[in-house]
């Protein structure tokens, strides 16, 4: 054979290598990946968690993936399983009330859902995880009501965090007034102790995809009813998140992702969000066509999953990247333009 055909088959089968075997590691290392439920964690709350790791490698990262309402922490299994493929730990908790704490078998206090006692479980958790890994990048994710603690988080516990990502944050709830509401407004002022029944509403409102409503609708840790009272303590609380975010620490990292096509949540919440940050590395991503739901679903679209992996590797190996992603005045104004009436 010519030497010039034997180099060219072996640039063929170098090209080829490089190209297969990061997927076979992929492979090893996803076969690795060991989730627990209820974890023991040194110094952190007796509550409930889920934690996905690799015990196979060094943790390069950990992340703290904080659920949104009615959700619970394992509907990061597929998030996780992405991130403990890059060799991050992922700790999801149960919000008071939600998840493992909302099923029949628990007791009627542990149905109660309590927002403060649960921003008291997460800031004791971001603590005691800090302490377990005090020279490990740490990051919140939150998607929605998660958001917002995580936004809270922030401000408050900025020094503990390296960084945080932000799924449709709740800023503005978006008011739907159709026969279905009206209706359950009525009951509300006959009974007002009955839960709601949010299954039309998350049919409906959740995500543009059937597929990720009716993984949430089957889910049987999705909680499907909530009593009125918690229904307006939520909207309370998502009104408060944008006043968090004037003291998140001007060099805190900050991802957002939002779908153009949000119906649970108003998209120019987002452009809020971004006017008060004092953050001078803040990334914002817009997916048109998508819906409330980015990444509490089994169904994440692979330009989330790219999104997310690349904003993570850049912020944990900062010496491979040439620049930091930021997001301008000028392009505030522009997304502003873009949602102003959404």
């Amino acid at each position: 054979m010519r030497p010039y055909i034997k180099r060219q088959l072996r640039h063929i089968f170098l090209f080829a290598a490089s190209l297969v075997l990061p997927l076979l590691a992929c492979q090893s290392a996803k076969a690795e990946v060991v989730l627990e439920s209820d974890p023991v964690i040194e110094g952190a709350p007796k509550a409930h968690y889920y934690r996905w790791q690799d015990n196979s490698q060094k943790p390069k990262g950990v992340a703290i993936a904080l659920h949104g309402l009615i959700m619970h922490g394992r509907v990061y299994d597929r998030l996780a399983h992405e991130l403990t493929d890059m060799g991050f730990v992922v700790i999801a908790p149960d919000l008071r009330g939600y998840g493992q704490y909302s099923q029949e078998e628990t007791s009627v206090a542990d149905h109660k859902v309590l927002y403060d006692r649960s921003y008291a479980d997460i800031c004791q958790l971001t603590k005691a995880v800090r302490n377990q890994y005090p020279d490990t990048p740490l990051f919140l994710i939150g998607e929605s009501l998660g958001a917002g603690m995580a936004i809270r988080v922030a401000s408050e516990h900025g020094k503990l965090i390296d960084g945080i990502v932000l799924s449709s944050p709740a800023i503005k709830a978006r008011l739907h007034i159709n026969r279905r509401v009206v209706k359950d407004l009525s009951l509300f002022l006959v009974h007002p102790k009955r839960e709601v029944d949010l299954s039309p509403y998350i049919k409906e409102f959740s995500s543009e995809s059937a597929e990720i409503a009716n993984g949430a609708l089957q889910d049987p840790l999705v909680r499907k009813s909530l009593p009125p009272c918690d229904i307006f303590r939520t909207a309370f609380l998502i009104s408060r998140n944008k006043n968090f975010a004037r003291n998140i620490p001007a060099n805190m990292p900050v991802l957002i992702i939002q779908g153009d096509q949000d119906r649970m949540l108003k998209c120019n919440g987002v452009v809020t969000l971004i006017s008060r940050l004092k953050s001078t590395d803040q990334t914002v991503r817009w997916f048109s066509g998508i819906g409330h739901i980015l990444i509490e679903t089994d169904h994440i679209l692979p330009e989330t999953i790219m999104t997310l992996r690349s904003w993570l590797m850049e912020k944990t190996h900062p010496q491979k990247t040439e620049q930091t992603a930021m997001v301008s005045k000028a392009r505030f104004k522009a997304v502003a333009r873009r949602v102003g009436h959404s």
